[in-house]
C-alpha cells in the first residue's frame, strides 16, 4: 500500500512539473517604449511579477494583441488566470485596464470574455475550451485610466502556476470567475 501511495505522489509531481513548465514564445502587436525605470514587453505577462505589458499605440489600445506560442506542445485551455492592469498598485488606476478580451486558438476558435476591474488574479473559464499551440489575446474594450491612455496586463497564466491568486467573477466579487461565451 505504501508503495502505491509513493508511486502516485511521484507521478503527480512528474505530471505537475510537465504542466507547469510550459515553454512559451510571447510577442505583441505593439509595446510601449521603455522608460528610464521600466520596460513593457509582452513576455512580462508570464514572469509572475508586478511588471506589466503595455500596448504602445496612440489611444487606448483597442485591437492590440498578445500572441502566445507553446514550443513543442499543445494545450487544451479550459480556463486561464489573468491579473488585469498595471501590476504596481500605485499605478493601477492611472493606466487603462482590459474590460473585454477576445481569446482565440490555433484553429480559429474564438471566445470573448469580460474582465473585472480588479488588480487581483481572476479565473476566466472558457466554455467549450480552446485547443492548440498558439493563443491570441486581443483587447476589445478598456476601463479608462485616470492619468494615462496605456492599456496594461500584468499577468496571464495558462497552467495555474501563479502566486497571489484570488478568484473573481465578472462583478469583481469573490466567486466562480469570469466565463466566456
Amino acid at each position: 500500500m505504501k508503495a502505491k501511495i509513493f508511486v502516485c505522489i511521484f507521478l503527480f509531481h512528474i505530471l505537475a512539473y510537465a504542466v507547469w513548465s510550459l515553454e512559451l514564445e510571447v510577442t505583441a502587436t505593439s509595446t510601449l517604449r521603455p522608460s528610464s525605470k521600466n520596460t513593457y514587453e509582452a513576455a512580462l505577462v508570464f514572469d509572475n511579477t508586478w511588471k506589466s505589458w503595455s500596448e504602445g499605440v496612440a489611444g487606448d489600445g483597442i485591437g492590440q494583441k498578445i500572441f502566445v506560442k507553446l514550443k513543442n506542445q499543445t494545450l487544451t485551455l479550459k480556463h486561464f488566470f489573468i491579473r488585469n492592469g498595471y501590476g504596481n498598485l500605485e499605478y493601477y488606476l492611472k493606466n487603462n485596464r482590459v474590460k473585454k478580451l477576445k481569446v482565440s486558438d490555433s484553429y480559429g476558435t474564438v471566445k470573448t470574455v469580460e474582465l473585472a476591474d480588479t488588480p487581483f488574479y481572476q479565473i476566466v473559464k472558457l466554455c467549450g475550451g480552446l485547443k492548440g499551440s498558439e493563443f491570441t489575446f486581443e483587447i476589445l474594450a478598456v476601463y479608462k485610466g485616470e492619468k494615462w491612455d496605456d492599456t496594461c496586463i500584468s499577468e496571464i497564466s495558462l497552467d495555474g502556476n501563479l502566486t497571489g491568486f484570488r478568484e473573481y467573477n465578472t462583478k469583481g466579487e469573490t466567486g466562480n470567475g469570469s466565463s466566456a461565451v
